[in-house]
Parts: structure tokens; C-alpha cells; sequence
């Protein structure tokens, strides 16, 4: 920093200028060091990282580091100065422990990482074994006792606008526990007010209103939120890493735990952070820089499919932690009918004991019966937890299994990992159609959608018939014309896929929109403004086929005179007719209650060939104010 600059910030040169003579003194004459080797060491890209100093996607250095805390940095221009905090730092190192009423507020405890870093690259003092003294850093690393790193995926959650992408976390494995809950798991989130109003969470979510921050529970507490309470599955990725970068990992957490960070929710998000973590370790890209946002799902399909430099793969093994839910459908689907059927009876009759309608049946299937049932209300329980009779009829279930003394098969249970995240489809979508209009004759489209699915996409890793998309943008070519057809913001949409056919666990369906789109199918340069939304029900009927009926309304500009609200009921059916072969087909009738009145029956049918996460072959009809058909091929990047 220039003397000039200082002025200007109100900081006074003097105790700088005599820092920096002795800072060189010391470092000159202890380590042997000329400022053009620390200035090497500080300008390095591993010595910015450990400072934060990475700005996200830009692909360059920023002139000051992301944390937001003072006490992160031991020089008083550390944030924006690299060289000052290197020579900050190797004094700090260099001061004896008696100094310090509290051992843990010297450097050595609060900042092992850089100690690591610094000791592998210069020839400075070896106060390893002084690390003991720091007792809060020997709780966090379990005294050296984490054995490998696991990072998580807790699949989509529609509850909640920021959890729809799904979310990582981070777990220290110990080995010789009787139980995995009590490892230190890390979380990197925005922190939020208490009931937060929506529209605000979404605005300062993307503007960069709140800030974030690390932090640590114990597993069990990541469980029962994301699997029991939010009914989210959670996939753990062990990765593949050599004891000295599990330190790393476990150092660096240590140094950036509960400190302050910027926050996007596109880009600077949970994804990007602990990508980032994983990045400085691993020395390999796991997210895309040349775009505009970050992903959780691109993280984990990085690290499953890239090898370390030695031809190692990073993903040990990978495990699924299923949700109260998820186990719910799996025991009921693999009853068999008679078991189903007294499963309905108990749960309908809400107070009536299994045993008299179970003596008949074998005691591996009696106790199929009663785990579903205890599954079941404790499903229930979740839901209202203040509901004492789900909760006689839960604790009854728990009594009444253990009178039986067979396993039920359950235990073994092998919850398929066929739909584990990394399988799911790549989130850049690229669609190329030729279509064929009464009206327009023959056209071609290009649709772009950077992320990241929609129903007829295979289901990995997230509930079937659901969609989530983000700046879909669609421009046709018709009659050598470019017109832009649509920019949507944003398109989420679940249909409730559940099969499980017993009280309170169904959910409502519904589908929001939100951008610009053509007024009709066959007009040209005719975009509107448009936000549109509904609930409904679902129901299946047959096996990989769901029914759905939604109330649906919305606003647009009126343009033409055409209306502003309209109500626009729908019904429809997916159907997953093989693997590779996914139907929708539904119908919507238009109505615009101002303007002309307006209104418009709309039929669709579409279907998909193919379940690559690479790409697959589209067909779609579309009757509104034209009659249309589409062959599309869409490309997944």
C-alpha cells in the first residue's frame, strides 16, 4: 500500500513505516528471507487462498480478501494486503506461548493452517508439537483423530426457494465410534432473520443482503433436519484423500469457522464455498468458472467423474442416508398385498392392535407389517408433532415389535444407488428443434436453459414429475427472422409422485412461472410479461403413471387488449412407459377475465426418448391459437 493510500484511508504511516523495518529485520535475520521471497510467497495462489482472497467465477485475484472479520487477519491491512499479512503472520508464529494468558489466542491455534503451509515452504522453527497446547483447535480436530472427509448431498427441498438446488455439507470421520451421528459435520449457509419474509429472503438472497458463515453440528443434528424433518435423502461421497490433506481440510475449516462472507445466492452460495475448500486440497477446478452461477449437483458429478494426478479416483465410496419418507415408500412397496392390506386397516381403524389380523401370517412378514407401521407414524409424528394419538399408536408399534423375534429384512435393505446425484442429467440444457406450425409453416428453435431439469428429464437423486429451471430462453427462425419466443426466470414445478397409499402422505402439487413469453403460438415480436401459479392434486394410476389436476391463475401485460388475469385450470398424466421413454400429456383451458375475454382450450402432448446424462430426443404437439409439432435434440453440458 502506498503512502498516498494510507493518507486517504485515514491511516497514519508512522507505526507502519517503523512495522515494516522491523517486520524486515526480523524476518531477514531469523529466517533468511528477502522481501522479493516474501513477496513471492504472498503473491502465490495458495498462500491468497488461504486468505480468501479468490473471487468467485472472475478467475483472478481480488485486491482484498472476502472475510469480513478483523480478527482474521494479524495485520491491520491483511484484507486488502497479502505481503503485510505473510509478515504479520511469520512474527505471530514466532512469539512464545507465555505471552498469552489464554494459549488459544496465539496465532499458532487460531491459524495451523497457514503454520502448515508456511513450514513445508521456508525453513522457520518447528512448533508442531506446540499445537497440543491449543485445547479449543485439539476439540475441533479430535486431536487428529478425523480419518477421512465425507462431503453430502441433501437432495431438493420445495419448502424453501434457497434449498431447491440441494445442498453440501462437509463430515469428519472417526474411526472406532459405535455411531457416525456424533462426527463433526460443517455447514456453510446465509444467515437469515426468523421468518424471513419470502419475497425479501429471495431479493437480498440474490442482491447480496446477508452474509454467511461456516458452521459445525454434530451429524445427528444434520440427520434429523434434512432426512427426518425436511424428508430430504442425504448421499455421502467419502473422498479418496491422503492423511496430510484430511488435515488440510480440518485446519483450514478450523481457521475459517463462523467468520463472515459475502453471499449470492447464484453464485457465492454453499456450493461455491465448499467447492472451494475441497478445491485448495485436491488442486483440481470442481465447479465452472465460465459461468454465472454454482450448482451443488455439479460439484458432486466433478468429483465422482475426475482422478487424482496419481490415476486414483477422488470418491472413495458412496453411501445413501434415506429420508423417514424414502424409507416409508420403500418398506410399503415391498409388502405384499395382504401386508398392504393390513397396513390400511390399522392405520384406518387408528386405534385397533395388528396382533388378530397378523397370527395367520409368518413372523418375518408380521414384523414387516408392524416396522412399516412404526415408520409410519412416526412419519406422522414429524408432520404434528403434537398429535398424542399418532403417538400412542407409534410407542403401541414399538411394544408390539418386540414381542416378535424374527427379522423382517428390512435391516438389509439396499436402497438403490442408481439415483445417486452424479447420474442425474448435466445442468446446462441446449435444445435444437425443427417445427412445423399450420400457420407459420416450417421453423427452427434454439432453447438455452443454464440449470437445471424439468418433469420429463430422468428422475436421479430428486423426486419424480418435478422441474426446476432457470432462464429458460427460447428464439425461433422463421422466414430467415430471428424472434425471441420466451425468457422465463424461473419454472419449478412438483407433482406429487407419491404411492404410498395411506393418510397424511400425500402433498399438495403445484407449479410457479415467472418472465416474458409470446402472447400466442403463431405472432411475431409479441412478448408479454407473465407470472403464473396454482395448486392442485395427484394421483397415481398405475405403476409409473400419476394424474394430476391444478387450479391454476395468473397476470400478464395487456397487450393488444388481449386481458391481464387469466385463469388457466389444467389436467394431465406422466407416465414413464419404460426407462427410456417418458409421457406428459395434459390440457388447459385459457381464460382472460378482462381486455376481449379471450380464451383458448390448450392441448400438449410431449414425449422423451432416451435417459443419457448427455442428451435425448424430444416430440411435441401443442394445439393453442396454431397447431403445432417439434422434434428437438437436447444436448446436456
Amino acid at each position: 500500500m502506498t503512502l498516498n493510500r494510507m493518507v486517504k484511508k485515514g491511516l497514519n504511516p508512522v507505526p507502519f513505516l517503523f512495522g515494516f523495518c522491523f517486520l524486515f529485520v526480523v524476518l531477514d535475520n531469523a529466517f533468511a528471507l528477502s522481501l522479493a521471497q516474501i513477496d513471492e510467497l504472498a503473491k502465490s495462489k495458495e498462500w491468497q487462498s488461504l486468505l480468501r482472497y479468490e473471487r468467485p467465477l472472475l478467475g483472478f485475484w481480488s485486491k482484498d480478501s472476502a472475510i469480513r472479520d478483523s480478527d482474521f487477519f494479524l495485520s491491520p491491512t491483511g484484507k486488502f494486503d497479502p505481503v503485510s499479512e505473510l509478515k504479520a503472520t511469520l512474527v505471530a508464529f514466532k512469539k512464545p506461548f507465555t505471552k498469552f494468558k489464554n494459549p488459544n489466542q496465539h496465532a499458532l491455534c487460531r491459524f495451523p493452517a497457514r503454520y502448515r503451509w508456511i513450514k513445508q515452504r521456508i525453513d522457520f522453527p518447528d512448533r508442531s508439537s506446540e499445537l497440543k497446547k491449543c485445547s479449543d483447535y485439539q476439540r475441533w480436530s479430535h486431536k487428529g483423530g478425523v480419518k477421512s472427509i465425507s462431503i453430502y448431498f441433501a437432495t431438493g427441498y420445495f419448502g424453501n426457494p434457497a434449498s431447491f438446488f440441494g445442498h453440501p455439507l462437509l463430515k469428519f470421520n472417526r474411526e472406532g465410534l459405535d455411531s457416525n451421528f456424533v462426527d463433526t459435520s460443517l455447514n456453510y449457509g446465509a444467515m437469515t432473520p426468523v421468518n424471513e419474509n419470502p419475497i425479501f429472503y429471495v431479493l437480498k438472497g440474490l442482491f447480496g443482503g446477508y452474509t454467511a458463515s461456516f458452521t459445525r453440528h454434530d451429524f445427528f443434528y444434520h440427520n434429523h433436519n434434512y432426512s427426518e424433518t425436511e424428508m430430504r435423502d442425504l448421499w455421502e461421497y467419502r473422498l479418496n484423500l491422503d492423511p496430510p490433506e484430511v488435515q488440510a481440510v480440518v485446519d483450514r475449516t478450523w481457521e475459517l469457522l463462523g467468520k463472515s462472507h459475502p453471499y449470492y445466492f447464484l453464485v457465492d452460495n454453499c456450493a461455491y464455498r465448499i467447492a472451494e475448500l475441497l478445491e485448495d486440497v485436491l488442486q483440481q477446478p470442481l465447479f465452472f468458472r465460465n459461468r454465472l452461477y454454482v450448482i451443488p449437483i455439479d460439484i458432486f458429478d466433478n468429483l465422482e467423474k475426475k482422478v487424482r494426478r496419481d490415476g486414483r479416483p477422488i470418491v472413495k465410496e458412496i453411501n445413501v442416508v434415506p429420508s423417514r419418507f424414502t424409507r416409508l415408500t420403500e418398506m410399503f412397496a415391498k409388502l405384499d398385498d395382504q401386508e398392504k392390506a393390513i397396513v390400511q386397516s390399522v392405520v384406518d381403524a387408528e386405534s385397533e392392535n395388528p396382533r388378530g389380523q397378523l397370527k395367520e401370517r409368518n413372523p418375518s412378514s408380521q414384523a414387516r407389517v408392524v416396522e412399516t407401521l412404526i415408520n409410519y407414524y412416526s412419519f406422522r409424528k414429524l408432520k404434528d408433532k403434537d398429535d398424542v394419538e399418532v403417538e400412542a399408536q407409534r410407542v403401541q408399534m414399538i411394544r408390539e415389535r418386540f414381542s416378535i423375534k424374527a427379522k423382517s429384512g428390512f435391516q438389509s435393505m439396499a436402497f438403490s444407488k442408481a439415483s445417486a446425484p452424479h447420474d442425474s442429467v448435466n445442468s446446462f440444457g441446449l435444445g435444437l428443434s425443427q417445427g412445423y406450425g399450420d400457420k407459420m409453416g416450417s421453423f427452427q428453435e434454439l432453447t438455452i436453459r443454464p440449470a437445471l431439469y424439468d418433469e420429463l428429464n430422468p428422475t436421479k437423486a430428486r423426486p419424480a414429475n418435478t422441474s426446476l429451471e432457470i432462464f429458460k430462453t427460447q428464439a425461433r427462425i422463421n422466414d430467415s427472422k430471428i424472434q425471441l419466443r420466451s425468457m422465463e426466470l424461473f419454472r419449478v414445478s412438483t407433482i406429487d409422485s407419491s404411492v404410498v397409499a395411506l393418510p397424511e402422505t400425500r402433498n399438495l402439487s403445484w407449479k410457479m412461472r415467472l418472465g416474458l413469453r409470446s402472447q400466442t403460438q403463431a405472432c411475431a415480436d409479441c412478448l408479454v410479461a407473465f407470472a403464473e401459479g396454482g395448486v392442485g392434486l395427484s394421483r397415481p394410476l398405475w405403476k409409473g403413471a400419476h394424474a394430476f389436476a391444478l387450479v391454476k391463475a395468473g397476470l400478464q401485460n395487456n397487450r393488444n387488449d388481449q386481458g391481464t388475469v387469466f385463469l388457466l385450470p389444467e389436467v394431465g398424466v406422466f407416465s414413464r412407459i419404460l426407462e427410456n421413454w417418458k409421457l406428459f400429456a395434459a390440457f388447459e383451458y385459457e381464460k382472460f377475465v378482462s381486455g376481449l375475454q379471450s380464451e383458448f382450450p390448450i392441448w400438449t402432448v410431449e414425449s422423451r426418448f432416451g435417459s443419457s446424462q448427455w442428451w435425448d430426443l424430444r416430440v411435441k404437439y401443442q394445439k393453442r391459437d396454431d397447431e403445432q409439432i417439434l422434434a428437438t435434440i437436447w444436448f446436456y453440458l
